[in-house]
């Protein structure tokens, strides 16, 4: 979680809270939470913030793991993501 947040700070990006826990569990899902990964599409996410002045947000982050990876694949690791925050709650 602090490596997320270091990315987020060195690069000055504003995110709303619930695209940053989109994140964390995203690092910790297993099988897809490189941080390669995460930095990666923090990095699309704030080249699209600039061009917009967007503060960056879960849908946004969703729209490129689509655009990324293909909307099945995205949509399943949205479903996994789910599931294993309702196995939280």
């Amino acid at each position: 979680m602090q490596d997320i947040q270091k990315i987020i700070t060195a690069g000055k990006l504003r995110m709303t809270p619930d695209a940053t826990r989109y994140l964390h569990l995203l690092a910790n899902l297993p099988g897809q939470g490189a941080l390669r990964s995460i930095d990666k599409l923090l990095k699309l996410a704030s080249k699209h913030a600039e061009k917009t002045g967007e503060v960056i947000g879960t849908n946004l982050l969703r729209s490129i793991q689509a655009s990324r990876l293909g909307i099945r694949v995205a949509s399943e690791i949205d479903r996994h993501l789910e599931m294993r925050t309702a196995n939280v709650a």
